[in-house]
């Protein structure tokens, strides 16, 4: 799994004023309101939103920017059925 720490290091790199705590909690946020699910490979349910927050930060976006797609870390997760939207 990503470390987020890896993420923070991405982004302090291209912008040393970010808020990294702000990029910490939401992810810790995220841990503790999905800890023990799953998605149908087996993996924690944060897998996804903190690899596409990984690809966000490679991307060199603003704080902002990376900080609104993990925010469906902190949404139900997807049942099937519809867009997902």
């Amino acid at each position: 799994m990503i470390d987020v720490q890896e993420i923070c290091t991405s982004v302090s790199t291209y912008d040393p004023s970010a808020d990294l705590g702000l990029i910490q909690r939401s992810y810790e946020f995220a841990a503790e309101r999905h800890a023990g699910q799953r998605r149908r490979s087996g993996d924690p349910y944060v897998v996804h939103p903190v690899g596409v927050a990984r690809i966000i930060s490679q991307l060199r976006l603003d704080v902002p920017s990376f900080l609104y797609a993990p925010a469906r870390i902190g949404a139900r997760p997807f049942s099937g059925g519809g867009s997902g939207l």
